[in-house]
């Protein structure tokens, strides 16, 4: 679902609200390739790997807020003091460590808006700029801007940070945190991009390195463990991976015995082992049954999403899409579809997997009366939240593990109802339950957005109302699944904490 730009008569609205921009920090910088105003061609990788940290201010000449940080010069002052040495506007006693660039991204503008000769900007940004100027918006959209103005800084390893519209000191000290290759031989897990939940017996590994050493590296050994254990081993030996370059490698499908902390290593030496592991959790799949209610919610563009449900063997047995688009083309609209009947015929784990045509993913919109998600698949009368996919969760597609039982092993005559309140909460909230039956030793987990289980603790449920609290003060803000499960009861609710 294409990453709409809001037209001019909205964005400068939207450019002064708390939206974020839709490509994450910690995420890998695409290459690109641009011709400035004065008919220069700047390589960013190229650039990187000359050792210096990109600032990038992604802008447009009829924004007022873009205007505002252009006249306020904190870009100048960092182009002066950090940037390229030798170049226009940049002090003898520069750090030589920084390059900038400011990109009009809007389709709408050309040259002469950057002259400031036009109705359709706010004046003239090209005199008293000395960093270089482009003026396209292809950049835009491969870093999934969704607000002007956006700025970003990209460190030598292609790591992205929106680092925003501060001052150059501001900057300089982002520069900083910028890690840089190591003498040598450093090959570095950079993260896990593989499954995170199980069905109980087996899960799908892969892992993405980095090269972030000087050396150039032709093969390396990974391993996967399970607490001491080693499971699975995978040897690299192919082209050559240089200097921040990138390679993954597929672990295929590992055994593992239920929910477990998986260690993902490289064992092969090299000169710094700090950066050689990631631990991954991997959680017990949810667990539906009977029939099942699909509800989904597109961006604009629903006729780029559509979606599917396969068996283990990979074979689809319930799928829909792609839906219509919305007629509104001037502000992000959700589109609420038709809630779909799901009804399985076999017990067994199942994958869900959405797919986008355009392999852009999905505007995320703020919370809904219906929640968030953009897909949630329901199992039984408490309407217990099986799956739940978010619209930046994706690009091209995205698939998430379920366990299903033709008849539910959960009592639904136990449970009368299940709330948390408050919702959203600032880290204190009780979460409700009230039974018809005592069940003692039911597991309450807590997991964050990644899946990842952040609290566990066992509780006794008494018949009548049940009062658990909630403590999350210690949570960063976001989006929490709360879990009460045991061999007859499944619980599963949303909680949103903020600061």
């Amino acid at each position: 679902m294409k990453k709409l730009l809001l037209i001019i008569g909205i964005a400068l609205s939207i450019s002064s609200i708390d939206v974020k921009a839709q490509l994450p920090d910690g995420s890998i910088g695409p290459n690109f390739t641009v011709t400035d105003i004065e008919g220069n061609s700047h390589t960013l990788y190229d650039i990187l790997d000359n050792g210096y940290t990109v600032v990038m201010d992604l802008n447009a000449t009829w924004c007022g807020p873009c205007w505002s940080y252009h006249q306020a010069g904190h870009l100048e002052t960092l182009w002066e003091e950090h940037g390229p040495a030798g170049w226009p506007g940049v002090s003898a006693n520069t750090t030589d460590d920084v390059f900038i660039f400011m990109i009009e991204s809007s389709s709408s503008t050309g040259l002469a808006d950057l002259q400031g000769t036009t109705s359709g900007t706010y004046g003239d940004w090209i005199t008293g700029t000395h960093f270089p100027i482009v003026n396209e918006e292809t950049v835009a959209s491969s870093y999934e801007l969704s607000y002007y103005p956006t700025v970003f800084t990209i460190c030598p390893n292609r790591k992205v940070t929106e680092s925003g519209a501060i001052s150059a000191e501001a900057h300089y000290s982002k520069v900083g945190e910028c890690v840089s290759a190591q003498n040598g031989k450093n090959l570095a897990t950079f993260d896990y991009t593989g499954e995170n939940t199980t069905c109980g017996t087996d899960v799908d590994v892969k892992a993405r390195y980095q090269n972030m050493g000087t050396d150039a590296v032709t093969a390396f050994t990974a391993e996967v463990f399970d607490g001491s254990n080693s499971i699975a081993t995978q040897q690299y030996s192919g082209n050559s991976i240089s200097t921040y370059s990138f390679v993954e490698l597929d672990f295929g499908t590992v055994q593992i015995d239920g929910p477990t902390s998986l260690e993902i290593k490289i064992t092969s030496e090299d000169v710094l082992q700090s950066d050689n592991s990631l631990n991954q959790n991997i959680v017990l799949a949810n667990e539906g049954s009977g029939d099942m209610t699909l509800k989904i919610t597109t961006d604009n563009f629903g006729s780029q999403v559509s979606w599917e449900i396969k068996d283990i063997n990979g074979t689809a047995v319930e799928s829909g899409g792609p839906y219509s688009n919305s007629s509104n083309t001037t502000q992000y609209d959700p589109q609420p579809q038709e809630d779909q009947g799901i009804s399985l015929e076999s017990d067994g784990c199942y994958y869900f997997e959405v797919y986008d045509s355009q392999n852009n993913g999905m505007f995320n919109f703020p919370t809904h009366d219906d929640g968030p998600s953009f897909f949630r698949l329901l199992s039984g009368s408490q309407n217990t939240t099986i799956v739940e996919i978010f619209g930046d969760e994706y690009k091209a597609s995205l698939r998430r593990k379920f366990l299903y039982k033709k008849v539910s092993a959960i009592k639904e005559n136990s449970i009368v109802k299940n709330s948390i309140y408050p919702n959203p909460t600032n880290g204190l909230s009780t979460l409700e339950v009230d039974m018809n039956e005592k069940i003692n030793g039911v597991a309450l987990n807590v997991f964050n957005i990644m899946g990842e289980m952040v609290i566990s603790k066992s509780v006794n449920l008494n018949v009548g109302a049940n009062a658990i609290p909630l403590k999350l003060e210690s949570l960063e803000a976001g989006i929490y699944t709360i879990e009460l499960l045991s061999p007859s009861l499944n619980i599963s609710q949303k909680l949103i904490k903020i600061d």
